[in-house]
């Protein structure tokens, strides 16, 4: 999946969940549904490299709802185990 793609998603759930003037919970949740879904974040790699850059610690435990284990990878990559 392209780069770009993931890291719009990335931003994209970052406003829903925790923006104080663009948080929509409803949305935000339907948004990871479909971003999970259709595969945008399979690749643990460039989610953790995304999620640091971005700083959006916050993303793990709303995809720990969706994807525990997609969540648990990622977390152990930024742990660097």
């Amino acid at each position: 999946m392209n780069k770009d793609l993931i890291r719009s998603g990335v931003k994209i759930l970052n406003k829903l969940y925790f923006h104080p003037e663009k948080r929509d919970e409803w949305l935000a949740i339907a948004s990871t549904e479909l971003m999970l879904e259709l595969g945008l974040f399979k690749n643990a790699q460039i989610m953790a490299n995304l999620i640091y850059s971005e700083e959006s610690y916050g993303l793990l435990e709303k995809i720990k709802l969706f994807d525990m284990k997609l969540a648990h990878n990622i977390e152990q990559i930024l742990k660097g185990e």
